[in-house]
């Protein structure tokens, strides 16, 4: 009698090409590769948990540095806002203030495009280099102990 059955399934032939590059690369049948498979899927074994793990944690990391950036951004805008504010004129707008206006925007444009191709950023700008450590972001947790960009 047998102990093996023959199975046949339906799968898409991208998955299916795939699947015969690995069996190729590893020199499996296609029969080890499902057995392999199957006892994988049925164990709960996806993957080396530590590595899963720590992958997790550095996406977390980047995560937290990119809110700290994204509220930075928010402050600095607010900030920015609130100044221009303070100035705008209390008479109408003429042509000259208009083009004036437009002149100004241009160059903030063209200064912060040369600033960012130059590998500048506005946390590098406002947190520098000098040991400063970007503080932990409000309800994180942690304390005054942020580990800042290099974490």
């Amino acid at each position: 009698m047998r102990r093996r059955i023959r199975e046949q399934s339906y799968v898409d032939p991208e998955l299916l090409q795939q699947v015969r590059a690995y069996e190729a690369a590893k020199g499996w049948t296609h029969s080890a590769f499902t057995k392999e498979a199957y006892e994988r899927f049925l164990s709960g074994e996806r993957g080396d948990a530590d590595l899963v793990g720590s992958r997790l944690d550095t996406l977390t990391q980047r995560l937290e540095r990119h809110q700290n950036t994204l509220e930075l951004l928010a402050m600095t805008f607010a900030r920015y806002a609130e100044l221009w504010c303070r100035f705008l004129p209390a008479e109408a707008q003429t042509p000259e203030s208009v083009q004036r206006g437009e002149s100004w925007y241009a160059r903030l444009m063209r200064g912060a495009g040369n600033n960012f191709r130059a590998g500048r950023r506005l946390i590098g700008e406002v947190f520098p280099a000098t040991g400063d450590s970007v503080p932990p972001r409000p309800g994180s947790g942690l304390g005054g102990g942020g580990k800042g960009p290099g974490r």
